[in-house]
Parts: structure tokens; C-alpha cells; sequence
């Protein structure tokens, strides 16, 4: 499943309605630390907002905490099932235990993905990292 960065709300839009056009699926990523900045229910309500008027979900979202654990727990609480925090190693595990009573999971690492930060045209880039 291939990944894209979204920053905003018309960042997931394009998204979405590329995955839904192409026929791929697309896990729905935030910038790096986007949760620190921005806050998890920031881009909660992005996503969702994003689906809503797509008509069509992310086969997967992901939200890049960086090492505060602090912000990966309130991403937990606003919904978020998948988190990647590059903190400390127990620090992770003690996450992944409560994420896990969700139903959620941490990772150390986000996978490679198209970042729209700098795309003049997110919806062709989009369109073009889909494609089959």
C-alpha cells in the first residue's frame, strides 16, 4: 500500500479522491511531528472531514508523534489506531501496551511516502504515485 504526507485538508482531499479514482488503496500519513505542531485532533478531524466529503476512507492513517510520548497518548485518546513515535525504546513498549487494548499498534519507523509539502499540483501528484 503506498503512503502519502498530508498537510492539510485539501492534502488528504486529493489524496482520497486519487485513491478512490485509481482504484488503490492509500494510508493517509502526517507530516513529520505533525502531532506536536498541529496537534492529534487537528489532523483526526482532517482525515475524517477528508472522507467525509470524498465518500471514500483510507485503507490506513498513520500519525508521525515523534519522540513525545506525551502526544502519542492524545493521539490515542482522539482515535488514532496507528502511531510512529521515534522516542525511547521502553518508552514504545509501554505505548504499545496501551495501544494494543485498542486494537492499535506503535512503530518506529513511518514507510516511505509522497510528501505534497512542496507539490504545486497535489491532486496529479497524487494521481501519479497511485497509479499502477
Amino acid at each position: 500500500m503506498k503512503t502519502i504526507i498530508v498537510h492539510s485538508l485539501v492534502h488528504a482531499r486529493a489524496a482520497l479522491e486519487a485513491a478512490r479514482d485509481c482504484g488503490q488503496p492509500v494510508r493517509l500519513l502526517t507530516p513529520p511531528n505533525g502531532a506536536r505542531y498541529a496537534g492529534p485532533l487537528f489532523y483526526w478531524e482532517v482525515v475524517k472531514l477528508a472522507e467525509r466529503e470524498s465518500g471514500h476512507s483510507a485503507a490506513a492513517t498513520m500519525i508521525d508523534c515523534g519522540p513525545d510520548a506525551g502526544v502519542a497518548l492524545s493521539a490515542l485518546r482522539c482515535g488514532w489506531r496507528t502511531i510512529a513515535f521515534t522516542g525511547a525504546r521502553d518508552a514504545r513498549a509501554k505505548l504499545a501496551s496501551i495501544a494494543e487494548q485498542s486494537g492499535g499498534v506503535v512503530v518506529a519507523r513511518v514507510p516511505a511516502a509522497l510528501d505534497l509539502l512542496d507539490e504545486p499540483k497535489p491532486d496529479a501528484a497524487c494521481r501519479g504515485h497511485l497509479r499502477p
